[in-house]
């Protein structure tokens, strides 16, 4: 969604976007009922997302996976698009956009590799400290 505005203000056009009113109803009711069901509920369960009226303010409920796949496509027809560049946008099939893989800059066998080879040096100044004591 993000691209399309960029690339309408790119044409000197504008566009934004906003769920449809139906939609976010139909999320949210199904969200509640889920959440209504999940440990946030429990009477016992004092959090900051839930609400005094029993609402429970969060935008998922399920594991991480569940949401990234929930939000891995982009349904155009659930969004009101506003502006002169809205045209896009119209009768636009759905935006196949994958699931975010969280990755390290470092693989798990170089972390692997480094944190061995500080135990090493570790354990060989502990076990050479006694005879640099006696010298």
């Amino acid at each position: 969604m993000v691209g399309e505005v960029i690339q309408a203000r790119q044409q000197g056009m504008t566009l934004a976007f906003k769920p449809k009113p139906s939609i976010l109803e139909e999320y949210n009711d199904r969200i509640q009922k889920l959440l209504r069901e999940s440990s946030f509920a429990d009477p016992n369960c004092n959090s900051w997302y839930k609400q005094d009226d029993g609402n429970i303010t969060n935008n998922w409920s399920g594991t991480v996976v569940d949401y990234q796949q929930n939000l891995s496509q982009v349904q155009w027809e659930d969004y009101i698009a506003e502006g002169s560049g809205k045209y896009v946008v119209v009768d636009k099939k759905p935006s196949r956009i994958g699931r975010v893989r969280e990755e390290t800059l470092f693989s798990d066998t170089s972390l692997l590799i480094g944190a061995a080879s500080i135990l090493a040096a570790a354990g060989g100044y502990l076990l050479a400290r006694p005879r640099l004591m006696r010298a």
